[in-house]
């Protein structure tokens, strides 16, 4: 596994799925009242979750994933499609799993606030996951899949 931590964050490759189900379901969502109501928060959260990387208030940020995470998946049950188990393994590490994309597409952000529990995380993940370098810039991130 290759490794670039940001504070307590790191990128694995999973087996890619097709998202096109996921965005037909957000999509549809948007045409329902509490569907919208759900893509509207996502930027009142979006925006939490960037300040907390901006202040270095690592709580937030783990709050942020977390309750982004959890209106995608209200959108579209499937979205976690493909990520359960690695979720749960983050979870018992004391971390969280965030998949990229519309359905986590072939990647997914594990976080922790604490580096310690990411890097236990890291240890059960060993060998089942590729670990992917990148670095968060002001214009956005930075992967570097070149192995």
């Amino acid at each position: 596994m290759l490794f670039c931590l940001l504070h307590s964050m790191y990128f694995v490759l999973i087996h890619p799925r097709l998202s096109t189900e996921v965005n037909i379901a957000w999509r549809n969502a948007l045409r329902a009242e509490d569907g919208y109501k759900h893509h509207f928060r996502k930027m009142e959260v979006a925006y939490r979750f960037r300040e907390g990387l901006r202040l270095q208030k690592w709580g937030h940020v783990l709050d942020s994933m977390v309750k982004y995470r959890e209106i995608r998946t209200k959108l579209c049950r499937d979205y976690m499609g493909g990520s359960m188990d690695l979720l749960g393994r983050a979870e018992l590490h004391n971390c969280t799993a965030f998949p990229l994309g519309a359905g986590g597409g072939g990647g997914v952000l594990l976080f922790s606030p604490d580096p310690e529990s990411l890097e236990s995380l890291r240890g059960d993940l060993q060998g089942i996951y590729r670990e992917i370098p990148f670095k968060i810039r002001s214009k956005g991130y930075e992967i570097n899949n070149r192995l």
